[in-house]
């Protein structure tokens, strides 16, 4: 850059609602963090589809052995708001009193659904499957009952659905965070676009933009846009980079060299047309574009451009040929290429028509100022006149001109 100046650039930005989110339906738990991201949004989390939710409760009767052993317990499942309960497992370990006589049960209800397991025999390691159970919201009663058993745990298991309403408040919200974001944003935009001036900007900095923009259309309507950023190396890093030493390249070479010599580029004239020479499409965005370079402004604003670019002396001819045939002409005899309009146009810039008859002096006037008597320049007296010539008539002053200078 000529200079280290800052750029002021604002960007405008885009309105969710005319990309993706065309309403709260169509955020998802993908794309919502990209739109937050964006605007800096403060949004939370989707709700988890599915999870589960656990209980454990523990029975003791050894404090109180009897004939026959038994004890209850009764408890709650806390439900998450904006879920329901769908399935419950139970899982039992228990240890009984190894009195065969009499029948041994630790029966659990879950919401609706029961699990059981009877056996006489020693310790108890009971695991039920996910069963089924009603659509409860807020809690889940759970019970315990068991007989002829010293000691023992139950866990109960719940699987908890996300409410299809709870899911669409998250949307509802997050899509109000996002636009909400989104509009601070884009008020900060039109402000910035009100307000800001771009400071200590070098305008040859937009001069340089200008330029290479334009001289690189330029060249793509010369040479074709298929011909231009061709990669002529190979290899990935450093250590293996390396040219291709191939006649294409000597070719791409050629034609880089005698685009970029023939012409004088740092010396083109241009004028920008406006916008709606754009496409129609364009015409909105175009007209919006401001900076205080009022130039640079046509620039970013213009549809079209007409570039004038003068070919550097000693390389017409080999332009013409170029212009003519589209090949590079690297010096020699001028081809015969059998056009009379190009062979034409080549002697005529060979012999010119036109010649200079007679030359003479002329003076201009100047801004520059002699102070006499006394001044530093000249230590003098009167105008200066030609007082050698006696053929005027006109005799010279001794008038004298000074400079009073303030004490």
């Amino acid at each position: 850059l000529p200079d280290s100046s800052a750029v002021a650039v604002l960007t405008k930005p885009v309105d969710p609602r005319t990309a993706d989110l065309t309403d709260f339906r169509s955020i998802n738990e993908t794309n919502f963090a990209i739109w937050a991201a964006a605007y800096n949004a403060e949004v939370q989390v989707p709700p988890q589809e599915s999870m589960y939710i656990g209980k454990s409760l523990t029975f003791d009767a050894t404090i109180n052995i009897q004939h026959i052993e038994f004890n209850s317990k009764e408890a709650q499942v806390t439900i998450p708001e904006g879920y329901f309960a769908t399935e419950a497992k139970v899982q039992i370990a228990a240890m009984d009193d190894n009195d065969t006589r009499h029948a041994k049960c630790v029966c659990v209800k879950v919401g609706d659904a029961d699990f059981a397991d009877y056996t006489s025999l020693g310790k108890v390691n009971f695991k039920s499957i996910y069963t089924p159970i009603a659509r409860f919201t807020g809690n889940v009663p759970v019970s315990v009952a068991q007989s002829n058993y010293f000691t023992g745990n139950v866990n109960v298991s719940v699987k908890v659905q996300r409410l299809p309403e709870h899911y669409r408040q998250w949307q509802l919200d997050t899509f109000r965070s996002i636009i909400e974001a989104y509009e601070k944003k884009m008020a900060e935009y039109n402000e910035g676009s009100k307000t800001s001036v771009e400071v200590n900007t070098n305008p040859l900095f937009y001069r340089q933009v200008e330029n290479t923009v334009l001289r690189k259309n330029c060249i793509s309507y010369l040479v074709g846009q298929n011909n231009l950023g061709r990669k002529m190396y190979s290899g990935s890093n450093v250590t293996d980079m390396k040219p291709d030493l191939t006649s294409d390249m000597d070719r791409y070479a050629g034609l880089v060299k005698f685009i970029e010599q023939a012409f004088e580029w740092d010396l083109i004239s241009y004028n920008f047309y406006p916008f709606y020479w754009a496409d129609k499409n364009k015409w909105q965005e175009l007209y919006q574009q401001e900076v205080s370079d009022p130039l640079f402004r046509s620039f970013l604003q213009s549809g079209m451009a007409r570039v004038i670019a003068t070919v550097r002396p000693g390389f017409e001819e080999a332009v013409m040929h170029y212009m003519a045939t589209g090949q590079v002409w690297n010096g020699g005899e001028v081809p015969v290429l059998g056009d009379d309009l190009y062979l034409s146009i080549v002697e005529e810039l060979k012999n010119p028509t036109y010649y200079v008859e007679e030359i003479w002096e002329t003076r201009v006037p100047t801004t520059l100022t002699v102070i006499q008597s006394g001044g530093i320049a000249l230590a003098a007296v009167g105008l200066p006149c030609d007082c050698g010539d006696t053929n005027t008539g006109i005799e010279y002053s001794n008038a004298q001109m000074g400079v009073v200078i303030p004490a």
